[in-house]
């Protein structure tokens, strides 16, 4: 969490944060400027691999500047079904301008954040919120991913919920609901029409 930028700003936004760092200074900044605006921000001084991530606890996740592949697997258990990890940070040719010590390759967090829907990404020359004093500007990678919200099982068509296995027809073509939503499972027998009666 640093010295708090995002967290600050969230929680002026009605977020309820919590945030952690390694560093006792950065953290004692972010309670000062959270009590000078009147903002409640809960706060660590403990590592990454100590966090208690919790199970399916967090509607967002921020990583800024950091982010710890090693942490992927806490961080996937503890967002709730449908909450977002954003990371933000520099690509790796930006360590060809200003010391990084790391950075993203080439479509990197697309690989990184398979097991999520990746709604936002970008590959930008762009001003960053952190280093202003090394450049206006550096290469930045930006992703914003959602944790998926399981289908319920079965099927529905024209407001009827079908169980796995069940098939109604289509027309002439019968489907099947199946693991994976509806199949084409063969032709249904047209009906009869029903004689006229006079």
């Amino acid at each position: 969490m640093g010295q708090g930028r995002n967290a600050l700003w969230l929680a002026s936004q009605g977020w309820a944060v919590t945030g952690f760092d390694i560093s006792p200074v950065a953290i004692d900044q972010v309670r000062k400027e959270s009590r000078k605006r009147g903002l409640q921000i809960e706060t660590f001084v403990i590592p990454y691999e100590q966090f208690d991530w919790g199970k399916e606890k967090w509607d967002l996740i921020v990583f800024s500047y950091f982010f710890p592949q090693a942490a992927l697997p806490m961080v996937r258990d503890s967002l709730k079904p449908g909450g977002l990890i954003l990371v933000e940070g520099f690509h790796i040719d930006t360590a060809r301008v200003r010391p990084l010590g790391g950075g993203y390759h080439n479509n990197e967090l697309f690989q990184v954040l398979q097991d999520y829907r990746m709604l936002v990404y970008e590959d930008v020359q762009d001003r960053q919120e952190w280093g202003l004093p090394y450049g206006a500007t550096n290469r930045l990678v930006r992703a914003l991913a959602q944790k998926s919200v399981p289908w319920p099982p079965g099927c529905s068509w024209e407001g009827t919920h079908y169980k796995g296995g069940e098939s109604m027809c289509w027309g002439v073509a019968r489907w099947a609901c199946g693991a994976e939503g509806w199949e084409h499972a063969g032709r249904c027998t047209p009906r009869q029409p029903k004689p006229d009666l006079f």
